[in-house]
C-alpha cells in the first residue's frame, strides 16, 4: 500500500524538461525582448554605459511597470521549463533583436501569449496579461498616430482651448493648432497628444493595483478606475498644451523648463492617489467577502 501510494502521488520527471521554472525563463526573456525593442544603436552616439543608462531614464513608465510584472511572475511557483518553450521563446527574441518598430513589440506578445496558455496561478497570470497589454500599446500607438493623428490632435487642441478659456481666454483651436490673441501660435505633433500618455498612466494603474493589493486589487472594477486616470491626464496635458499656446515665455517654462516636471509630477501623483483608493477599496471588499 505504501510503495502504491508513494508511486500514485510523486511526479514523473518529463525528459523534455529542463531545471530551471519556466516563470523564470519568462522573466529573463521578456526583459530581453523589451530591452531590444528599446534599443536604437544607430541613433545613439553616446559611449555604451550612457545608451543603456538612457534606454531606462527615457523610459521610465513603462519600465515601472515592467519590473511589477516581472517581480510577480518570477515570485510565483510553477512548473519545470520545456524545451519546446524554450526553443519558442528563442525565436521571438532572435525576431526581436533583429527587427524594427512595432515588431518587437508584437513578438514580445507572442512570447508572452505562449507562457500564458500553461500559467496556472492567477497573480501570474495578471501579470503577463499586463505585460501582453504593455506590448500591445507600444505596438499599436504609432500606428494610431499614423492613421489618426490629425484627429486626435485635432481633440487634444480643442480641449485645451475650452480648458484655457475657462480661466485665460485668448486661445482659439484651428485645427491642430493653438492660437493665441498676440498671434503666437502651437503646432501640436504627435509627441504632445494625449493619447501617447493615456496608455502609460492607465498601464501604471493596473501594476500599481497589483503592487499594493496583489491578486485582489486586479478587480473587474479596476476599468473604471483605470478611465478616471485617463480623464486626469487628458486634462493635465490638454491644459499645459493651453497654456504653452500663450505665450514664448510659458512655452519655455512648460516644454523645456520645470513646468514639464511639474506637470509629470502631478500626473504621477495622481495616478498614485487613485489606485491606493481603488486598492484599498479592493482590499476592504475581500475581507468583508470573507
Amino acid at each position: 500500500m505504501t510503495a502504491h501510494y508513494h508511486q500514485a502521488f510523486v511526479r514523473r520527471s518529463d525528459p523534455y524538461e529542463l531545471p530551471i521554472t519556466r516563470n523564470l525563463y519568462c522573466v529573463c526573456l521578456i526583459f530581453v525582448i523589451v530591452f531590444a525593442a528599446l534599443w536604437v544603436p544607430g541613433e545613439s552616439s553616446l559611449q555604451l554605459p550612457a545608451a543603456i543608462y538612457q534606454v531606462f531614464t527615457n523610459y521610465t513608465v513603462l519600465w515601472i511597470c515592467l519590473v511589477i510584472a516581472l517581480w510577480h511572475i518570477v515570485t510565483t511557483n510553477d512548473r519545470k521549463l520545456k524545451v519546446t518553450e524554450v526553443a519558442f521563446g528563442s525565436m521571438f527574441a532572435t525576431a526581436a533583436a533583429l527587427s524594427g518598430g512595432p515588431w518587437p513589440w508584437l513578438f514580445l506578445c507572442g512570447s508572452v501569449w505562449l507562457f500564458l496558455r500553461g500559467a496556472d496561478n492567477s497573480v501570474s497570470r495578471q501579470a503577463l496579461f499586463l505585460v501582453f497589454a504593455l506590448g500591445m500599446h507600444e505596438a499599436l500607438i504609432n500606428l494610431f498616430g499614423a492613421v489618426f493623428g490629425d484627429a486626435l490632435l485635432g481633440i487634444d487642441a480643442w480641449i485645451a482651448a475650452s480648458l484655457t478659456g475657462w480661466f485665460l481666454p485668448g486661445v482659439v483651436a484651428t485645427g491642430t493648432m493653438l492660437q493665441a490673441t498676440d498671434g503666437h501660435a502651437l503646432v501640436l505633433v504627435w509627441g504632445c497628444s494625449s493619447l501617447s500618455y493615456v496608455g502609460d498612466m492607465m498601464l501604471l494603474c493596473w501594476a500599481l493595483a497589483m503592487l499594493i493589493a496583489g491578486d485582489a486589487g486586479v478587480r473587474r472594477d479596476l476599468w473604471i478606475w483605470m478611465l478616471l486616470v485617463a480623464m486626469i491626464t487628458i486634462a493635465l496635458n490638454t491644459a499645459r498644451l493651453g497654456l504653452m499656446a500663450m505665450e514664448p515665455q510659458m512655452y519655455q517654462y512648460l516644454h523645456h523648463g520645470d513646468g514639464t516636471i511639474v506637470f509629470r509630477v502631478a500626473n504621477l501623483l495622481s495616478v498614485v492617489g487613485i489606485t491606493w483608493l481603488q486598492a484599498d477599496h479592493a482590499i476592504v471588499r475581500k475581507h468583508s467577502a470573507v
